[in-house]
């Protein structure tokens, strides 16, 4: 580099971090070059969330609303103030408000866990989406009778109006084709099902659950 030149600033990420260096050659990261670590926002992953579950002018509402919240918050209550409120702020953002159960942010992210958990054990894992055939149903109480249908190790979430899905671990096609017969069974509520199956072979969380409601399509109305 010739005299004078101002070093140039590089950066990466890795292990959740940013790190920025300013380096005076074009080497990757030497030692005596000049670094700047610096976590990422924790509270960036709660405004991207508030942002694919409520788009437009209802996620940014809901945004400034948190940010109103944070900004209350008396400093001097200290750190456990403030980690209790990022706690809650996170339940709120993957809660559902109608019914209460995981919406769908937080479900995309127990499937995405569940497939790994499934890939990791060799265990089957089934999805049910169910879908309420009367749309002025009560779908709190939909969701409740869901749940008193489960297992403790399945999961139940709401992941759009009037849409359900169940995550059923170590359940293939005929566990999952009986929970679904037990759901036909409810008296107070119907449902339209669809499901599919992970046994193995390499998927997603978006692919299983693109499956499952492309059952749905098969199932009468």
């Amino acid at each position: 580099m010739s005299a004078g030149q101002a070093p140039s600033r590089r950066s990466t990420s890795f292990g959740g971090c940013h790190i920025l260096w300013e380096t005076n050659d074009d080497s990757e990261m030497p030692e005596s070059d000049t670094l700047h670590l610096t976590t990422i926002d924790p509270y960036e992953r709660i405004a991207l969330a508030v942002r694919e579950a409520l788009p437009g002018g209802a996620g940014e509402l809901l945004l400034a609303r948190i940010v109103a919240e944070l900004a209350a918050v008396n400093e001097a209550d200290g750190e456990t103030t403030y980690a209790e409120l990022h706690l809650e702020l996170e339940r709120q953002v993957a809660t559902d408000p109608v019914t209460g159960l995981p919406n769908r942010v937080r479900f995309i992210d127990d499937l995405t866990r569940a497939i790994a958990a499934a890939t990791r054990h060799d265990e089957p894992l089934s999805l049910l989406v169910l879908v309420l055939a009367d749309r002025d149903a009560d779908e709190q109480a939909a969701g409740e009778s869901l749940l008193r249908l489960v297992r403790i190790s399945d999961l139940v979430a709401r992941i759009a109006p009037g849409r359900f899905a169940m995550i059923l671990p170590r359940t293939g096609t005929i566990g999952c084709a009986l929970v679904s017969a037990r759901v036909a069974a409810l008296d107070e509520h119907s449902f339209i099902p669809g499901s599919a199956t992970f046994a193995g072979k390499p998927t997603d969380a978006a692919a299983l659950l693109a499956r499952a409601e492309e059952a749905l399509e098969t199932q009468p109305s």
